[in-house]
This record gives C-alpha cells, structure tokens and sequence, in this order.
C-alpha cells in the first residue's frame, strides 16, 4: 500500500497552534482550558486574531449559532466549527 506523504505541519503565527491538526471540532470549554493553557485570556485571543472581544465570548458562550458571518469566522478559528 502506497503510503500518503505528509506535509510538514503549518503553525499560526499569532496562536503557535497547527493548523493541520486532525483534530475535530472542540466544545467551548475545552476552547477556554486551551486558552487558559496558554496564558491567554478570550480578549487577548481576539486581539491577536483581529476579532471583537465582545464577539468571542458570545460566541464561546453559546449566544450566536454561528452559522454565517463573523461569528462564524470566530468559531472555525478557535476550533468550535
């Protein structure tokens, strides 16, 4: 069986997180342990990734269904989507 190569691991400038992970989707609490992890806290997340601080924590809240828009940007960024 051919193996499939792999590219090399692509990191966030901003965050240091790779963005090639296999990973699925994320719960917000596992959002906020990884934040926490990192010494960061939602406002300096969102600062960094240029996003309104007011928007990641509704978001990470469960106040937006991020289904479209900027709300949605925010969710696939810090892995909820």
């Amino acid at each position: 069986m051919p193996q499939i190569p792999q590219s090399p691991s692509q990191i966030c400038p901003a965050c240091k997180a790779d963005l090639l992970a296999p990973a699925g989707p994320k719960f917000a609490d596992e959002v906020w342990k990884d934040l926490r992890q990192q010494g960061l806290s939602a406002k300096d997340w969102a600062l960094q990734h240029g996003f309104e601080p007011t928007l990641v924590y509704s978001v990470l809240s469960g106040n937006r269904k991020c289904l479209r828009g900027k709300s949605h940007q925010v969710a696939k960024a810090l892995g909820l989507k």
